[in-house]
């Protein structure tokens, strides 16, 4: 286990104050940038998805919907290539198998 504090990172003392009031400032920053912007949230989402090209089970009620994913909409739902077609999906539990 690798232990380092802020310091050690930056080679000496912090002005925890200032590196406070800088990160709220690019939290804030962020965050009104993708809240101006939800399709910024799902292509984000979509070039981190590690799903992609892989076989997933979605339990959506009584319901199960198998695919291979596709990646993630602009609108942060998960896609699938369902035998029945490309589906879209907002809610569901994907499933260990």
């Amino acid at each position: 286990t690798i232990v380092a504090s802020l310091c050690d990172e930056l080679g000496g003392p912090l002005d925890r104050t200032e590196f406070l009031s800088e990160l709220l400032s690019a939290l804030d920053a962020s965050l009104t940038r993708l809240g101006s912007n939800y399709a910024d949230i799902g292509r984000l989402a979509d070039s981190l998805c590690l799903q992609q090209g892989k076989l997933l089970h979605v339990q959506q009620g009584d319901d199960v919907i198998s695919g291979i994913c596709t990646g993630i909409a602009d609108a942060g739902a998960l896609k699938l290539d369902a035998p029945s077609g490309p589906r879209v999906l907002y809610s569901g539990v994907v499933l260990k198998r």
